[in-house]
């Protein structure tokens, strides 16, 4: 994982991804899977139950991933 790596909840997936950013920089995008990633007591759904629908709504982003 890097320095600039994003550790990140999708719909649909069940464990944490990591999740790196590709081609023009903050502000774009598109972002490469690097894998899952273990976060102890965020497994399994663990981390999307811990929030509110309004508190989710404002935490949700939309990435291309490739």
């Amino acid at each position: 994982m890097g320095e600039n790596d994003l550790v990140c909840i999708l719909f649909g997936c069940s464990v944490p991804v990591i999740l790196r950013q590709r081609l023009g920089g903050p502000g774009n995008s598109h972002f490469e899977l690097l894998g899952e990633a273990y976060i102890h007591g965020k497994m399994d759904g663990e981390a999307l139950a811990t929030f509110d629908a309004d508190a989710l709504a404002s935490k949700t982003q939309d990435f291309d991933i490739y």
